[in-house]
């Protein structure tokens, strides 16, 4: 069975994912604001990356309210829009996989999930008409063609043959606007317009140049004038006969002409808008556009609305409305407050401390809707280790960009209210196991007591013989009650502290960015996870290697929060593995959005720090129990035409299950088993996701392979050369021989 652990992170899975895990209360530490907003109907979506979109209205008075949040996986949306009554947005779901979803806006602060259709080329624009029902697809359909296909919204899984080739082999465009049978495309620096002669199969049409530096386009309501904006002209042309310039309108300053630019239209106003600047038309007469004197305040993107007669300029945490009715009036409001953001974490109690961009935040976490900033210190530094022993909070700055004297520093956190640094050392990497802790120097090794507390003066030392064993600044060192692990270079070591001192006991040829050793078990974090068995420290023995979704870069950490739980993170992500089976960690992942990150971790409780947005997330955690599967199968094979029912395995207990074929979600389908129809072509997947009784979700794939069962036609198929094995003329007795050991080469 080919079993693998996935967040569920489309839009079309939202039911998938239940909290029924976990619970979690999330605070943003950060200024992770908007980057993608579209406006209809005083209703105003701001999107934030990797998080969802919150929806807000805006009255006549231009006081703005915010009305719900909706959440939405993946890396970041990549653009925002609405037509008729749906909204559309491009997301990144994950590395080369992009999709575009859409909503239904019949109550515009309650999107209604439709449907999804994946993008497959990442230079691919669309356009959606007006009425939002007609989808239009441009993009690289096969060296040297570039196409444009229609697809209808109601049946978005059934392509249609591109009805427009544009014969170029140029870079893509990335606007498309269509209006009647005239597509219009800007492409780098350019404008095009091609007639669609929609016929049968594949037209190949004229396409022609309007302008060679063109940077946007806007049709007029009346879909009878097409202006065009320029580094420094506005040219307007006759839509009714494509290419003819009726005029072009001279700009007394230019545009920057590598920066984006952007044209805004409202009945007989113009804004043609860049970085720098705003140019305003009046377009009282509309093969004329008059220059008049721009009195608008800068915005970039800016959101017309003409019912309001208000210019919306949307920004990372703010909203600037321009009103123009009589005159210009401005308004601002803030729409997110900004605070630090945290790269490690460490949490006792009530007290949360966080490390950010050398500095340490202590937080009292004791209302979690509210956490209250106590104390912030400057340490140094861009990455940190924290841990807490009594009353002391132990800070291991990993880098030089502390200073070379406090690269250790001990806190008295006894009063979450007066926090005091009492002491520092001069340690490379330190880590502290009950009563003792082993810190690192260049080429020494020392070890201290903590209980009575001495860190002046070390139980024992031990220094490297030779300029071989140097150790380098990355270098990490790990204690376990008698043994201490330490990295150098591309070798990891093994020492004893005894009554007599540290004793060497042995090196081993492999990378070690983290240890993590439970009971005769040790986990190594490097390009990969090592499993070791540790019954003899002096002979570790490899039990199982495996892959990290997230591959640490710097120094990593290993934590286990609960049974069976296994965290490897590094600075760029987290990757969870289920250790119930020693011999194959099984890599899953949480449905805790952003998960970046070492999780501090308290009883059954943990607090993960979140990349994107960055900031904390406490998690409950429960009793989590992975979906069972009864051996599944891998593929099943069926006859053209015919139906058949896979089954997935499934028993015992789960929250939700959703069927998907070659990545695509088969609506309705919520059940353990799926009946299937074969057909010619090559193999389907057909994909079951299941979650357990917490947010683990599994994966699990069958590959439905289509055949011909008349013998006749089977065996004409045969003969052909792709089944020609290692025989020139196959015979029939050659063909019963291949179906008998399994449509193999006898």
């Amino acid at each position: 069975m080919r079993c693998i652990f996935l967040l569920l992170a489309t839009a079309g899975l939202a039911t998938f994912a239940q909290d029924s895990g976990f619970w979690t209360n999330r605070k943003d530490f950060t200024q992770q604001g908007y980057t993608e907003f579209a406006y209809a109907g005083s209703y105003l979506y701001a999107a934030r990356p990797c998080e969802g979109i919150d929806i807000f209205q805006l009255d006549a008075d231009n006081r703005l309210t915010h009305l719900n949040f909706f959440p939405l996986p993946g890396d970041t949306v990549e653009d925002i829009r609405i037509r008729g009554n749906r909204l559309f947005l491009q997301n990144a779901l994950a590395e080369q996989m992009t999709y575009l979803q859409w909503y239904d806006l019949s109550d515009p602060v309650m999107p209604v999930f439709e449907n999804q259709r994946r993008v497959r080329e990442t230079y691919l624009v669309w356009f959606v008409s007006e009425d939002g029902g007609t989808l239009y697809e441009h993009g690289f359909i096969g060296f040297p063609l570039y196409g444009i296909t229609r697809i209808a919204l109601d049946h978005p899984h059934l392509e249609e043959t591109p009805f427009a080739i544009i014969d170029d082999n140029r870079t893509g465009y990335d606007k498309i606007v269509v209006e009647g049978d005239q597509v219009y495309l800007l492409g780098f620096r350019r404008v095009s317009a091609a007639t669609l002669k929609v016929g049968t199969g594949a037209v190949v049409t004229d396409t022609k140049e309007i302008v060679l530096n063109g940077f946007d386009f806007k049709l007029m309501d009346n879909g009878e004038v097409l202006l065009v904006q320029t580094e420094d002209l506005l040219y307007v042309y006759d839509v009714s006969t494509p290419g003819r310039l009726i005029h072009r309108t001279t700009a007394p300053s230019e545009i920057d002409a590598e920066r984006e630019a952007q044209l805004v239209l409202d009945r007989q106003l113009l804004l043609a808008i860049s970085e720098t600047q705003i140019r305003q038309f009046s377009l009282a007469n509309p093969g004329n556009p008059q220059l008049v004197e721009a009195e608008f305040a800068h915005c970039q993107p800016c959101l017309i609305d003409p019912a309001e007669q208000r210019l919306l300029a949307p920004g990372y945490d703010g909203l600037t409305i321009q009103d123009y009715s009589a005159g210009i009036a401005t308004t601002t409001t803030s729409l997110r407050e900004a605070h630090g953001t945290f790269t490690d974490v460490a949490w006792r109690d009530d007290l949360v401390v966080g490390f950010s961009d050398g500095e340490l935040w202590f937080l009292d976490w004791s209302d979690p809707d509210a956490p209250r900033v106590t104390q912030r210190l400057t340490v140094g530094g861009l990455r940190a280790d924290l841990s807490f022993s009594d009353n002391y909070l132990y800070t291991q700055i990993l880098d030089r960009e502390a200073r070379d004297n406090q690269r250790l520093r001990v806190f008295n956190v006894a009063n979450i209210n007066r926090i005091f640094q009492v002491d520092f050392f001069d340690f490379d990497d330190s880590h502290q196991d009950g009563a003792r802790l082993v810190g690192i120097k260049d080429r020494k090794i020392s070890i201290y007591s903590l209980n009575p507390w001495n860190l002046h003066t070390p139980l024992a030392e031990w220094s490297p013989i030779s300029d071989r064993d140097t150790y380098s600044d990355q270098d990490r060192v790990f204690l376990k009650d008698n043994f201490i692990l330490t990295t150098v270079g591309h070798r990891w070591n093994i020492f004893q502290f005894t009554p007599s001192g540290i004793q060497f006991l042995s090196s081993h040829f492999m990378g070690a960015r983290a240890f993590l050793w439970m009971g005769d078990v040790l986990y190594i974090a490097d390009s990969r996870l090592i499993v070791l068995d540790m019954s003899n420290p002096a002979d570790p023995q490899v039990i199982t290697t495996a892959p990290l979704g997230h591959p640490p870069w710097g120094p990593a950490r290993l934590s286990t929060p609960f049974n069976n739980s296994l965290f490897v993170s590094g600075l760029y992500g987290t990757t969870h593995f289920d250790i119930s089976d020693i011999r194959n960690p099984k890599q899953t992942t949480l449905s805790v959005t952003g998960l970046n990150g070492d999780p501090a971790i308290q009883g059954n409780e943990g607090l993960f720090i979140t990349e994107c947005p960055s900031g904390l997330a406490r998690v409950s955690f429960f009793d989590c129990d992975p979906p069972i599967f009864n051996d599944p199968p891998t593929r099943v094979v069926v006859c053209e035409g015919e139906n058949t029912v896979i089954d997935s395995g499934l028993i015992g207990e789960y929250q939700n299950i959703i069927w998907m074929r070659d990545g695509e979600v088969i609506p309705g389908e919520t059940g353990t088993t799926l009946a299937v129809q074969g057909q010619a072509g090559p193999p389907v997947r057909y994909s079951c996701a299941v979650s357990g009784t917490c947010d683990f979700a599994t994966l699990i794939d069958i590959d439905v392979i289509s055949g011909t069962c008349d013998l006749s036609s089977a065996y004409a198929r045969w003969q052909t050369d792709g089944y020609f094995c290692d025989r020139l003329n196959p015979t029939v007795l050659d063909f019963a021989a291949s179906i008998n050991s399994g449509d193999t080469c006898p």
